[in-house]
């Protein structure tokens, strides 16, 4: 990151929000809030829950579960753009992903379209993914995964993507390079999002301790 000047913009989920703008909390499928999000003793805590508390289940639309699931999820509003993200975690629940979506256009280029980042994407365990989606989630659809990753449950990580038009995106761990995907990429607005997906009540949530976006200068 030596190259950009960044300005920080810090959220603190402890403190109970995500961005000083505001954020959506929300549950997928239904409204059990306080088993699937809740904020308390400086975390942000999402959890899988029991599909059974809910009239209609989720099935993620990406193939995420592959039966009724249900959890946490949090996001902002669409409007953050080229930078870097960064959050410190720590998560080995069913399904538990740290990511920015943008409105995706099908079947249009990385560089046109849009695309969504997992920067921390877990099916449980120790192990987690980076992954990029572009050309929208139907016949078009692409993805750019880099899996194998770990550690990610032993204790807090700082989980991070730079975003940067020409260079592509560049993912890290501790400030550590992960993967990268060259460039070119779009510049479509996107939020930030942390979701956590299961098929039961979940005793191993999602932590997050903080979240910070460097805008460039």
């Amino acid at each position: 990151m030596a190259s950009h000047t960044l300005a920080q913009h810090t959220a603190v989920v402890g403190g109970g929000r995500l961005d000083q703008k505001g954020a959506v909390c929300l549950l997928e499928g239904c409204a059990v809030n306080s088993l699937a999000l809740s904020v308390g003793g400086g975390f942000l805590t999402l959890r899988g829950v029991d599909p059974s508390h809910c009239p209609n289940p989720n099935y993620h639309p990406a193939g995420v579960c592959s039966s009724p699931c249900t959890g946490g999820e949090i996001s902002t509003s669409p409007i953050y753009g080229l930078g870097y993200y960064e959050a410190r975690l720590k998560g080995a629940g069913n399904y538990n992903v740290f990511w920015l979506e943008a409105h995706i256009t099908p079947c249009l280029p990385l560089d046109k379209g849009g695309f969504d980042s997992d920067i921390m994407e877990s099916w449980g365990g120790d192990g987690y993914q980076n992954n990029t989606h572009w050309g929208g989630y139907g016949d078009c659809h692409q993805s750019s995964p880099a899996g194998g990753l770990s550690p990610i449950a032993d204790t807090f990580h700082v989980i991070g993507v730079l975003w940067d038009p020409a260079g592509g995106l560049t993912y890290y761990r501790d400030g550590q390079q992960t993967s990268h995907l060259p460039g070119p990429v779009g510049s479509t607005p996107v939020d930030i999002r942390f979701t956590a997906l299961g098929y039961a009540n979940s005793d191993v949530p999602l932590l997050v301790d903080w979240v910070r976006y460097y805008a460039p200068q």
